[in-house]
């Protein structure tokens, strides 16, 4: 049993070495070889799904980051990119469970405040296209306004924070025209590089 804990530490590291250098294509082989020894690891199926995303299959890091969790649902990372995933499936609701759940064990992070923030607002700006006449989406407005609020005062580097960021901030203020629709999908990622 201890020789499988240890091959899995070591694959993943390999994983690890690959993914910091900018070759997540390579580190799946580490990830996949660290699971096979010990399917616990949590960690592991996190990274994975780190290098799933990279690759740009959603439903696959979905998967891979809710085993990470259900492993270990305290695991703050896994949460975050959970929600980053979800966005780019355009599943709002998705988005805004994963990052209040992430919230309800890591009240604190920016990140998942940020991507219920963009949820909410392309929940919003669904809501208000879909009306044939206008009608500001007033409880999502508050509740996306709400979450962006929180991620700045919580942002331990505001780097994060856009212009973008900004322009969706006054456009949730602005209730006298719809949300419109944004290209501003990203969300935020955050690595966990945990050993």
């Amino acid at each position: 049993l201890t020789k499988s804990f240890v091959a899995s530490y070591i694959h993943r590291n390999f994983g690890v070495v690959e993914a910091m250098n900018g070759r997540w294509e390579k580190s799946a082989e580490h990830f996949k070889r660290s699971i096979a020894s010990m399917p616990t690891n949590a960690t592991s199926h996190y990274l994975l799904g780190m290098q799933c995303l990279d690759s740009k299959c959603w439903a696959d890091a979905i998967e891979h980051l809710q085993d990470s969790l259900q492993l270990d649902p305290d695991f703050k990372a896994p949460w975050v990119n959970l929600g980053f995933a979800w966005l780019r499936l355009k599943s709002w609701d998705r988005v805004i469970e994963a990052s209040e759940a992430g919230l309800q064990r890591h009240p604190y992070t920016a990140h998942c405040f940020y991507n219920k923030g963009l949820a909410l607002y392309l929940k919003a700006a669904d809501c208000e296209a879909a009306c044939r006449d206008f009608q500001p989406a007033k409880q999502l407005r508050h509740d996306a306004l709400k979450a962006f609020e929180e991620t700045r005062a919580l942002l331990e580097r505001s780097s994060l924070w856009t212009e973008k960021d900004d322009q969706l901030v006054e456009a949730l203020c602005t209730e006298c025209r719809p949300l419109g629709c944004t290209q501003h999908l990203d969300g935020w990622k955050f690595f966990g590089w945990r050993p």
